[in-house]
Parts: C-alpha cells; structure tokens; sequence
C-alpha cells in the first residue's frame, strides 16, 4: 500500500483499505507547499518511505536537520499505527525499555 498525491483510496497486500484525503500534513499532505511530501508504503507488519531531502531540510550543509530525521520517524511511525493499532508500538517501546 501507498500513500499518494491526491484524495484517493489506499490499499495494499494483507492491509485493509483506506481513504486519504487532500491535507496540508507537514510530512505527507499534498496541500503543504513547504512541507516534506512524503509518500509512504504500509504492507503488514512494516511501513517505510524513500526520500530524497531539498536542501531547506537541512541542518549543516548536506546532513539533513534532526528535527526534520524525527519529523520522517514520527510519521512512518504514525502510519504503522493506524492501519494496526498500538501493538507495534508496544513492542517498539519494550524493546527500548520503557515501562508499559
């Protein structure tokens, strides 16, 4: 599954469809004309982009800025969420060693 430009309907292998609409999202809104635009990939179990950043998301010249490395982690993250719950999540935290 894949998110693209564009209101559309989102499916994938062994993942239950859904609708993205236009939306202004720093990271993956199509309507943010400063934001990154990231177009994500969610199959079961896993979520991921490919990205090639501008240069206004970087730090120091050539080493993408921490805030925006979070930003990219926050959402990847935020997608697995949604299509499965807090699960991963959770297992994400235990391997960490947070407390539950």
């Amino acid at each position: 599954m894949t998110s693209e430009r564009g209101g559309r309907v989102i499916a994938g292998p062994g993942v239950r469809p859904f609708e993205v609409a236009d939306h202004r999202c720093f990271a993956c809104g199509s309507l943010n004309e400063h934001g990154i635009r990231l177009v994500l990939h969610v199959e079961r179990g896993r979520s991921w982009t490919e990205l090639e950043l501008e240069p206004q998301f970087e730090g120091w010249a050539g080493i993408a800025h921490g805030g925006i490395l979070c930003t990219i982690l926050d959402e990847v993250m935020a997608w697995l969420q949604q299509r499965y719950g807090f699960l991963y999540l959770d297992r994400l935290a235990a391997l960490a060693g947070a407390p539950r």
